[in-house]
């Protein structure tokens, strides 16, 4: 989503509706696209066709293994063609990693350019670090307290959820030894820049 004051860079997966729904709550933000999903390069080029500074950007990520599981429960009730259990989806994303379908988390932060925002929160953190940033990039147009009126009212199920809000549980559960390492071996970048574990 891009604003006049702040753009946020959304990987899918970590919240990034909760986050659309907050920073359309806050009075004195223009939105500028509120396209879903668009990369910190697009966003750019909207901001330098229409001759406005480009705002600094926050992105978050998530620990890849629970990624996996969001993204597979995702695939299951909105994918076209497949409905399929988690090893033969992660065999899929093992495939071909920058399928839109069956892709790696590593895939999506870079496609998305996520690595261009000033701010990278922590969806295991979510609610803190979107308030922390908010309260660094627009003290002027928000508060905490609205900030956190604003993340109870967008009706964000919370951590570990399908799209339809029934939670899948603890993600370890879905995985044996070779899902286990297929997944570390694709989001291995990831895990050592931010430290993820199992």
């Amino acid at each position: 989503m891009l604003t006049d004051r702040i753009m946020s860079i959304a990987v899918g997966r970590s919240g990034s509706a909760m986050i659309a729904n907050v920073l359309r709550g806050i009075p004195g933000l223009t939105i500028i696209d509120d396209g879903p999903h668009q990369s910190y390069g697009v966003m750019e080029a909207k901001c330098v066709a229409r001759g406005i500074p480009v705002p600094p950007a926050m992105a978050f990520i998530r620990n890849p293994w629970e990624w996996q599981v969001s993204h597979w429960c995702w695939v299951n009730q909105h994918g076209p063609c497949f409905k399929g259990t988690f090893p033969e989806y992660i065999a899929r994303v093992q495939a071909d990693p920058t399928n839109f379908s069956f892709r790696s988390l590593t895939h999506s932060w870079g496609w998305h350019g996520a690595d261009s925002a000033q701010y990278i929160g922590r969806y295991e953190n979510l609610y803190d670090d979107v308030v922390r940033f908010l309260l660094e990039i627009i003290p002027d147009l928000t508060t905490e307290a609205q900030i956190r009126t604003s993340i109870a009212a967008s009706k964000w199920p919370g951590q570990g959820t399908f799209t339809d809000g029934r939670t899948h549980g603890d993600y370890r559960q879905y995985y044996d030894d070779e899902t286990r390492r297929i997944v570390a071996e694709l989001e291995s970048t990831l895990i050592g820049r931010f430290g993820y574990e199992f």
